[in-house]
C-alpha cells in the first residue's frame, strides 16, 4: 500500500522496497532494520514468530512501515516477506542463544528465564528431536550446509550482477553460495546435485542438434530441480529465497500456457463463425441480386404498358381536335346560312355523311 504522509502535509521520504524472491532487493539494509524493530520491541517470553501476540506483531507492522514504502500491489507479498523474515529473526535468535546459553541485551531476565523453561519442556524437547529428524531425511547424505553466510542467495544475485555488469546464471551463483573458498563443494549433496546436473545437460544437449541453437532451448532451471529431486515444502534446493520466484514464474508460466490453448479455442470459433456468416452473406447477396432481377423485369413492363397508354393518349388528343375542329367548321357554315344551331339535326359520323354523298349522285 502505497503509505503516504500528505494528509499531514509532511513529506514522505521513507525508503522505497521491492519484493523479491522471499526477501526483498537491497535485502541487507532492509532486513537488518527489520531484525532491530523486533528488537527494539521485544517485550515478552517469545521464542518463535507464531507464538508472540497479535498486538506486538502489529506494533513490529506499523513499525516497519514507518521506515519504508512499497506499492499498493505488492502490499499482501511485503507482509508475506515481512512475517518470514521476522520469524527468521526470532529463530536464529533463539538458536542462537540456546547454543551459547546466554541471554540477548534485549531480552529482560524474566524473560529469558521462561524462554528457557520453554525449551526444557518435554513437548519442545520432543519437537527439536523430530525437527532433526526432519532436516536429516530432506538431504541425500546428511544435511547441506550454505557457504553464503547471512546474504541471502538473492542478494548475492544482485551483487554478482554488479560485479560482472550482466545477470550471473543460476549454476554461476549456485557455485558461488555452495563452494568453498578453496572451490570444493560445502556438502556431498551439493556435489551430487550439481553431478547430476551436468549429466542432464549433457543428455539434452546430445538430445539436440549439437549446435549454437539447440542450446537456447536448454531450460536450465527445470534440470536444476529434476536433478535436486523437485520442490519440497515449496523449496528447491539450493535457490533458496529464489524458489518463490521460480514458483511464480511457472505458474504464471502454466497460466499463460491455458490462456493461450483458450485464445486459441476462442480465435477457431470465431473464425468458424466468420465461415458461416460469409457463406450466409453469399446466399443472402444472391437472393438480393434474383430480387432486383425480377424488379427489373418488373420495371421494363411497366415501361412498356406506360408508353403504349402514352401512344393511346396521343391518338385520343388526335381525334379530340378533329372533333373540336369540325364542330368549329360547322358552327361557321351555320353562321354563314343564318341557321339557328339548335334546329340542325346534329352531324352523322364521317362515313355516314360519306355514304349519303354517294346516294344522292
Amino acid at each position: 500500500m502505497q503509505h503516504s504522509n500528505d494528509e499531514r502535509g509532511e513529506e514522505d521520504n521513507r525508503l522505497i522496497i521491492y519484493p523479491y524472491g522471499d526477501s526483498f532487493m537491497d535485502a541487507t539494509y532492509v532486513v537488518r532494520q527489520l531484525n532491530k524493530i523486533v528488537n527494539n520491541y521485544w517485550r515478552g517470553p517469545w521464542n518463535s514468530y507464531s507464538s508472540t501476540p497479535k498486538q506486538v506483531k502489529d506494533l513490529w507492522w506499523n513499525e516497519f512501515k514507518r521506515k519504508f514504502n512499497w506499492n499498493e500491489m505488492e502490499e499482501d507479498e511485503v507482509r508475506r516477506i515481512f512475517k518470514k523474515k521476522a520469524g527468521d529473526h526470532i529463530q536464529n535468535v533463539m538458536n542462537k542463544a540456546k547454543r551459547s546459553q546466554g541471554k540477548p541485551d534485549f531480552i529482560t531476565g524474566d524473560d529469558w528465564t521462561e524462554i528457557k523453561r520453554i525449551w526444557e519442556s518435554e513437548k519442545n524437547m520432543q519437537r527439536s528431536e523430530q525437527n532433526k529428524k526432519n532436516r536429516a531425511s530432506s538431504s541425500l547424505e546428511g544435511s547441506a550446509t550454505y557457504a553464503g553466510g547471512s546474504i541471502n542467495i538473492g542478494e548475492h544475485k544482485k551483487r554478482m550482477a554488479n560485479e560482472l555488469g550482466t545477470e550471473p546464471t543460476y549454476i554461476a551463483t549456485f557455485e558461488r553460495t555452495f563452494e568453498k573458498k578453496v572451490k570444493t563443494w560445502i556438502s556431498d549433496q551439493a556435489k551430487a546435485i550439481k553431478e547430476k546436473y551436468d549429466e542432464l545437460l549433457m543428455s539434452t544437449a546430445i538430445g539436440g542438434d549439437g549446435g549454437a541453437e539447440s542450446e537456447l532451448v536448454v531450460d536450465h532451471m527445470a534440470l536444476w530441480v529434476e536433478a535436486s529431486g523437485g520442490m519440497k515444502r515449496g523449496k528447491i534446493f539450493g535457490m533458496g529465497s529464489l524458489s518463490r520466484v521460480y514458483t511464480t514464474k511457472v505458474t504464471t508460466s502454466s497460466s499463460s500456457g491455458a490462456a493461450i490453448s483458450r485464445r486459441t479455442q476462442l480465435d477457431e470459433q470465431v473464425t468458424q463463425e466468420l465461415t458461416q456468416l460469409r457463406h450466409l452473406l453469399v446466399e443472402k447477396d444472391e437472393e438480393i441480386r434474383v430480387v432486383k432481377e425480377q424488379m427489373s423485369h418488373k420495371d421494363e413492363e411497366m415501361r412498356v404498358v406506360k408508353e403504349q397508354m402514352s401512344q393511346k393518349d396521343e391518338e385520343m388528343r388526335v381525334v379530340n381536335e378533329r372533333h373540336k375542329s369540325l364542330e368549329s367548321q360547322m358552327q361557321l357554315v351555320l353562321r354563314h346560312l343564318n341557321l339557328n344551331p339548335d334546329e340542325v339535326p346534329p352531324v352523322p359520323p364521317t362515313n355516314q355523311i360519306g355514304d349519303g354523298h354517294n346516294d344522292d349522285q
